[in-house]
Parts: structure tokens; C-alpha cells; sequence
């Protein structure tokens, strides 16, 4: 758990250094998107979930259990 939070500690703190610049952040996190330290580093540094505001509510996922 303490390796989760220095990544949204170090990634708080490179998008606080960008203040001025146009983010595009784009990852694989293999977890709910709607954690509080997703939804805390939107709303501090006003990202936006593309892919939830183009299809509110539609389920995604990355992994496909079976397929090779």
C-alpha cells in the first residue's frame, strides 16, 4: 500500500510543478478509476477522464480473462 501512495504523491507533485502547461496523462492502472486518489488528483489539477465523459457510465477493461 505505501508504494500506491508515493506514486500518487510523486504524480501530485510532478502535475503541481506543470501548472501552466496542457496534461494528457494516459496509463494502464488496473484499478477503479473513481479511487479517491484518482478523483483527488482530478480535481486538483482539473484532469478529466476522457473515456467517462464520452461514455458516462459504460464498465472498461483492460484485461480479457482466457485469451492469449
Amino acid at each position: 500500500m505505501e508504494k500506491k501512495l508515493t506514486y500518487y504523491a510523486d504524480l501530485h507533485q510532478l502535475l503541481t510543478q506543470q501548472q501552466h502547461t496542457h496534461i494528457i496523462l494516459m496509463g494502464d492502472f488496473n484499478q477503479d478509476t473513481h479511487t479517491e486518489h484518482i478523483t483527488n488528483l482530478q480535481a486538483q489539477h482539473n484532469l478529466v477522464d476522457v473515456f467517462e465523459s464520452i461514455h458516462p457510465g459504460r464498465e472498461f477493461s483492460t484485461h480479457n480473462r482466457g485469451s492469449k
